[in-house]
């Protein structure tokens, strides 16, 4: 059994301080039932992230720098009626910026920088 679910979200801010941002945020997830009880999910995120949560709010990006995109694969073990397992891998692509100032003669040097990284998370989940 193959299932999906697709979602554009638009955000905008209105901020005296930082001033307007407008941008769009694309989510894609694609599912897969392997066995009776497993799922596994495949799922790619892209947009500006920075102060974002997604997932019902259980994930919350709250970084100083750009995050550009996310992907991943989600694996979901159904071992009771009450009891979930959950190992999920995530592989995401980052980048941003930093200045320092010399103090003698007050110049500013600006420089960027992008990183990527990876994580593995494993959860249970017990339903009451």
């Amino acid at each position: 059994k193959l299932y999906g679910q697709t979602e554009l979200t638009g955000f905008f801010e209105f901020n005296e301080y930082l001033g307007n941002a407008q941008r769009l945020l694309f989510h894609q997830m694609i599912g897969l039932k392997l066995f009776e009880k497993t799922w596994l999910e495949a799922e790619f995120i892209s947009g500006n992230l920075n102060n974002v949560n997604i997932k019902q709010a259980s994930v919350i990006y709250n970084l100083p720098e750009k995050v550009n995109f996310i992907t991943g694969l989600n694996l979901h073990i159904f071992a009771t009626d009450k009891l979930e397992i959950s190992l999920i891998y995530n592989y995401s692509d980052k980048n941003g910026f930093y200045s320092n100032q010399y103090i003698n003669n007050g110049e500013v040097n600006k420089y960027s920088f992008s990183y990527q990284t990876q994580s593995i998370i494993g959860g249970l989940k017990w339903t009451f």
